[in-house]
């Protein structure tokens, strides 16, 4: 899995019909959609959770921020997407049915993620694996994807993302509103993480 997809994007014949970003990127659906009502109880509980996991590790805690996505977002996948040098992005945290996918890396350049950092915002796609075809290698159906940036000392270092593999539901602003607060507590992580590693003490993810 993780092998293919780091194979090259350049040649997307053999796959199904290329199409322009324009085709696949919603930029103001988020906005014309129906906002579903919080639950309160579930977040809050999920929270509670975090809070927990906060003296396990920050792997550990990574992992449950992705794990809170899929379910307080009614997700099929969530990730963690860590910019690395010199120009890609790796899943170094997956949760639901990607999870095997772990360690896999997409180009800077031509991603989801790259398109989310170069709006520096949060980001809807539509079938983004009808423009970025190598993520049909992943072996599941991409129908949405919600991609926003996360930041350590202010500075954009990675994005989280959630995965929609079927039609059952369409994120919305409040699928946003959960997914800032979880990128929120993603940057501080790996603020942490790198101050760690700076000192000695561990490898960021």
């Amino acid at each position: 899995m993780n092998s293919a997809m780091e194979q090259s994007v350049d040649a997307p014949t053999a796959m199904r019909e290329f199409v322009p970003l324009e085709a696949v990127l919603l930029q103001d659906e988020l906005g014309r959609r129906p906002i579903r009502r919080p639950d309160v109880d579930a977040e809050n509980a999920a929270y509670l959770m975090l809070a927990d996991d906060l003296h396990a590790g920050p792997e550990r805690l990574l992992q449950s921020l992705m794990d809170a996505a899929v379910s307080l977002c009614g997700a099929g996948s969530a990730g963690v997407s860590l910019l690395e040098p010199p120009d890609l992005f790796r899943w170094t945290v997956l949760s639901g049915r990607m999870a095997s996918a772990v360690n896999g890396t997409t180009p800077r350049d031509f991603s989801p993620c790259g398109v989310c950092l170069d709006h520096d915002a949060p980001v809807l796609f539509s079938h983004p694996d009808r423009h970025f075809m190598f993520l049909q290698k992943a072996g599941v159906p991409f129908v949405e994807a919600l991609v926003l940036p996360f930041h350590a000392k202010g500075k954009a270092v990675g994005t989280i993302w959630i995965v929609s593999h079927d039609y059952a539901g369409q994120f919305d602003m409040e699928d946003v509103r959960i997914m800032t607060r979880l990128a929120r507590f993603t940057g501080d992580v790996y603020a942490a993480l790198a101050e760690r590693a700076i000192a000695g003490d561990v490898a960021v993810a």
